[in-house]
C-alpha cells in the first residue's frame, strides 16, 4: 500500500527524532521558495500581473505568436512595446520611464 512498514518498529524516541529532522527541514524549504518569488522593485505589481497586461502574457505563454500578441494589443489601445520588456519588471517603472521619455507639451 506504500506505506513503510518498518516505521511501526520505531520506538517514542526515534520517532521525536524523525519529528525533530522534519521540523529542522521545513524553514529551509520554506526560505528556498521565498527566494524564488521575484521581489517587485519600488513595490509595484509585476507586468505579467498587472490585470491589464496579464492577458496578452498568457497568449505568449500560450505560444500565440508575438506578432499577434501585439496587434491585440493595437486593437485594445495597449502599447505593444510593453511585450519586448522583462514581464517581471514593475509596472511602475515602466511608466515612469514613459513619463521621462515623452516631450514636453508647448
Amino acid at each position: 500500500d506504500g506505506k513503510d512498514s518498518s516505521m511501526l518498529d520505531l520506538n517514542e524516541d526515534d520517532l521525536k527524532t524523525l519529528q525533530t529532522k522534519k521540523d529542522d527541514k521545513t524553514p529551509k524549504m520554506e526560505k528556498d521558495n521565498a527566494s524564488l518569488q521575484i521581489p517587485s522593485v519600488n513595490g509595484g505589481a509585476a507586468l505579467k500581473d498587472d490585470p491589464e497586461y496579464a492577458k496578452y502574457f498568457k497568449m505568449l505563454k500560450m505560444r500565440i505568436p508575438p506578432a499577434a500578441v501585439k496587434q491585440a494589443m493595437v486593437r485594445d489601445g495597449k502599447d505593444p512595446s510593453i511585450l519586448d520588456r522583462n514581464p517581471d519588471e514593475p509596472l511602475k517603472q515602466v511608466e515612469e520611464e514613459k513619463k521621462e521619455c515623452r516631450p514636453a507639451l508647448k
